[in-house]
């Protein structure tokens, strides 16, 4: 019986493990370039924040990184708003279609509802007024 079990886990750990070691990767990306946000190449680093994160949402959600990579970018577009509004849209737009994507499996966005809905509020207040149609 203890056998069927090593088994079960090492096969689980087979499976899960190189998408796991991905999502990390991914939540050190988002890190490494929310923390560049302030530099003179703010806009590519704000774009390359945004689809880091979403790819640790992707690849980790429901584990904390999910919310940690959102966190992280979503708080690298707020310090980004005043001086360059266009690059924290796109970094919002970015990291809510991650997570609403996520939050559209119950055991997928388990935890991730406050994030999403913060990310969904940044993302609609960030977004050019539109013109009224004729």
């Amino acid at each position: 019986m203890s056998a069927i079990l090593g088994l079960a886990v090492l096969a689980v750990a087979a499976a899960l493990g190189p998408r796991l070691m991905e999502g990390y990767g991914a939540l050190q990306w988002t890190r490494f370039h929310a923390a560049r946000v302030d530099s003179p190449r703010a806009t590519d680093h704000a774009r390359r924040a945004g689809r880091a994160a979403a790819r640790t949402v992707g690849l980790t959600a429901p584990l904390p990184w999910a919310a940690q990579a959102a966190r992280t970018a979503l708080d690298a577009g707020r310090s980004l708003e005043s001086s360059n509004g266009p690059a924290a849209s796109s970094l919002y737009a970015e990291v809510r279609s991650a997570l609403d994507h996520v939050s559209a499996s119950p055991v997928r966005g388990f935890g991730l509802s406050a994030i999403t809905a913060e990310a969904r509020s940044l993302d609609e207040a960030a977004r050019p007024a539109r013109s009224p149609g004729p």
